[in-house]
């Protein structure tokens, strides 16, 4: 078994990280908080995101939630600096691979999994289906993230 597939066995089996402690559940306040984390800490590398969580970050600053304010030029700075810090075509690397739905388990390209910008899950189109919609537009996950990809 290679490694992409290790790794998506790995993410398929692991339980779901969590919302903060503060219960902060709205995908820019999430944000915020995390490139406000990155400024105040000079921008080091390690508060970069990276993977999954890179991915689901420039999927939502490209949807533009229904209700979002107009971004926060901070949270661009820190996307456009976690890009710059990945392989060139990491984007579509990451599309291509391999990854299941977080619900039922079913296999499927990360381009066809709906990503939670807030616990980073995965749900297949028919699982991410079944969630509450919030608006007559966007789903959310129950952490309060909002569904992208």
């Amino acid at each position: 078994m290679g490694p992409d597939l290790e790794s998506a066995d790995a993410r398929c089996s692991a339980t779901p990280p969590r919302m903060n402690s503060e219960g902060d559940a709205s995908s820019l306040n999430h944000y915020r908080r995390l490139a406000g984390q990155w400024e105040e800490e000079q921008h080091p590398h390690e508060r970069l995101l990276s993977g999954l969580e890179l991915v689901a970050l420039r999927c939502w600053v490209g949807s533009q939630p229904e209700g979002t304010p107009v971004l926060d030029p901070l949270i661009l700075d820190w996307l456009e600096a976690g890009e710059a810090n990945q392989p060139e075509d990491w984007f579509h690397s990451q599309l291509r691979e391999r990854g299941c739905c977080n619900h039922c388990g079913n296999r499927y390209k990360l381009e066809n999994l709906a990503i939670c910008t807030c616990c980073s899950i995965t749900l297949c189109p028919f699982c991410v289906g079944k969630t509450d919609r919030q608006s007559s537009r966007y789903r959310r996950c129950e952490c309060g993230g909002d569904w992208v990809g």
